[in-house]
């Protein structure tokens, strides 16, 4: 979870001050949304002199699968996406819990050592600029080489574990960081174009129907304030 935590810490130094307009286009520029269990989170760009860290838009997936229902067809398409180029697996955490309770964990990443390194070094120049500006990018960039060098990036045994014992007999469970190859180019034209992410997210199912949900809410006392209003007849009188 060393990639996560270090993207979201970053996320909340250095949102607010580039709103503010503290921080120059040509530094670091990370929005994240938390929407229905799925992290989002976009590193635009990592700048230390004249090396520079180019990565796709990186997105963080959790699943969760009560009941195991699998019908083979889930690598299949990772797989073939990732075959065409069009994503890759930063990191990724599989754990399965079957109904009796024994455990299944597989944990990889398609980054070579050298793109690991430059990547854990990026993340630490962001974490260094959020906290003390160019020289402490300088000393974030360091310190984040040496400690992918040494203890590595991504999902441990130790994750894995604390996973296992969260979720219940016969389910599962999908972390998967993700690299968006086909945005590249885009990214870097958007840079390019100093241009500012000011929002993202994603548009899933649930959430239209939580909109639903709301609006009906919302719309149910105005029908009954409307609703016409019966006179009572009054009994006959009697002669």
């Amino acid at each position: 979870m060393i990639l996560y935590i270090l993207c979201f810490t970053i996320v909340k130094c250095l949102r607010d001050e580039w709103l503010k307009g503290n921080i120059p286009p040509t530094s670091a520029i990370i929005m994240a949304m938390k929407e229905g269990g799925v992290f989002s989170v976009f590193l635009l760009e990592s700048k230390r002199g004249e090396n520079m860290v180019m990565f796709g838009p990186l997105q963080m997936f959790v699943f969760g699968f009560p009941g195991n229902k699998f019908k083979g067809g889930i690598l299949p398409a990772l797989d073939e996406a990732r075959e065409k180029g069009i994503i890759r697996f930063v990191d990724y955490m599989f754990v399965l819990k079957d109904k009796k309770g024994k455990l299944t964990e597989v944990e990889g990443t398609d980054l070579g050592d050298t793109e690991l390194v430059n990547l854990g070094a990026g993340i630490g120049a962001l974490m260094g600029f959020g906290a003390a500006g160019e020289e402490g990018a300088n000393i974030g960039w360091r310190e984040g080489e040496e400690m992918v060098a040494e203890s590595g990036i991504g999902f441990t045994k130790e994750d894995m574990d604390r996973v296992a014992e969260d979720i219940p007999k016969n389910s599962s469970a999908l972390i998967m960081i993700i690299e968006h190859l086909w945005a590249k180019d885009l990214k870097q034209q958007l840079m390019d174009a100093d241009a500012v992410m000011l929002a993202n997210g994603m548009l899933t199912r649930d959430m239209f129907m939580q909109i639903g949900a709301i609006a009906a809410a919302q719309e149910a006392p105005k029908k009954k304030s409307t609703k016409p209003k019966t006179k009572k007849k009054s009994a006959p009188t009697k002669k």
